[in-house]
């Protein structure tokens, strides 16, 4: 943060990266999106393809007014900034691309299965 960041913007700080933690530690599968990212799409399109125990929690960042500082608390979380960045069982698998490759190699599903998210 900035020199001439105020208490009150450390505070909101705080409670959005508290807010993001639990959402991880809450939702065995979540996907911090972008509504109008083309990777975050395919990312949710991917994952639709597979048979779920539960749906996976889907945060439109962009929709929500924290968005600048949820984005900065992924990125200090997951050291990565850019969307989509999903989690399973609060390890960040990283974005579309690294789900693609996750996909392409089946460890996707073994991932999945492992987590007891996949319907077998």
């Amino acid at each position: 943060m900035l020199a001439d960041t105020t208490a009150n913007d450390l505070s909101e700080y705080a409670t959005t990266h508290q807010q993001v933690q639990d959402l991880i530690h809450d939702h065995p599968l979540i996907i911090f999106s972008k509504s109008y990212c083309p990777h975050s799409k395919n990312a949710k399109a991917l994952l639709d393809r597979f048979t779920l125990i539960q749906p996976y929690k889907v945060v439109e960042v962009d929709q929500r007014p924290d968005a600048a500082l949820v984005k900065q608390a992924l990125t200090e979380i997951s050291d990565r900034g850019t969307f989509p960045n999903i989690f399973l069982n609060g390890t960040s698998l990283g974005g579309m691309s690294e789900l693609q490759q996750l996909n392409d190699s089946g460890k996707l599903e073994e991932q999945l299965k492992a987590a007891r998210q996949l319907k077998i």
